[in-house]
């Protein structure tokens, strides 16, 4: 009677981690109370001096190294993915580095050069200072030594800012919708519009 216990409770428990792992990608809407798949906030980044945007545009923006093996190979595919999606629409993405002493500029643009035009690569001179940029977007990051070198524990969120510094959306996995994040998008770029009119 007891093992049949527990192996009930142990079916219970994996079906639940089931279940909450098929409702990562609508986890963020779920939770989020607006009209936006996306998490929606109203952060002033402005102290963001390095964001140069028309007024009229919006940028996703996204700290990672390049040397991650993790989550920024799978935000780098939704991003390349947003922009085929989104081109010829006024959005920037924009990839800051936590890694500013392996992530030359070279690399930097090399890569961003691979996935379209409108990437362009923010590099820090300093580790200190890519923290500092974090921050202004409630974020970080956590150096962790691994054998050989070391890694950079880091969230891997998107935000998206507009042309005014206002952070106006969080994606904060990699299991992203993309047809609901471009109706966010297309959705924030008319808002700009009308404010233009």
């Amino acid at each position: 009677m007891f093992i049949l216990n527990a192996l009930k409770r142990k079916f219970v428990v994996f079906f639940l981690v089931a279940v909450l792992f098929s409702l990562l990608p609508f986890l963020q809407s779920l939770l989020n109370n607006s009209l936006y798949y996306g998490l929606k906030r109203e952060l002033d980044v402005t102290k963001f001096s390095e964001l140069r945007l028309d007024e009229s545009a919006i940028a996703i923006v996204f700290f990672g190294y390049l040397q991650c093996g993790t989550v920024c190979p799978l935000q780098f595919m939704n991003l390349k993915r947003l922009h085929d999606r989104l081109e010829g629409e006024p959005v920037r993405f924009i990839f800051i580095t936590l890694d500013p002493e392996r992530d030359d500029k070279e690399k930097l643009n090399k890569a961003m050069a691979s996935f379209g035009q409108n990437f362009i690569a923010l590099r820090p001179d300093t580790r200190q200072k890519a923290q500092d940029l974090a921050q202004i977007f409630s974020d970080g990051a956590a150096m962790r030594p691994v054998e050989g070198g070391y890694e950079i524990d880091h969230s891997g969120f998107l935000y998206v800012v507009t042309g005014n510094k206002k952070l106006e959306l969080i994606y904060t996995s990699p299991a992203l919708d993309l047809d609901r994040v471009e109706q966010d998008l297309a959705h924030l770029i008319d808002n700009i519009d009308r404010k233009d009119q």
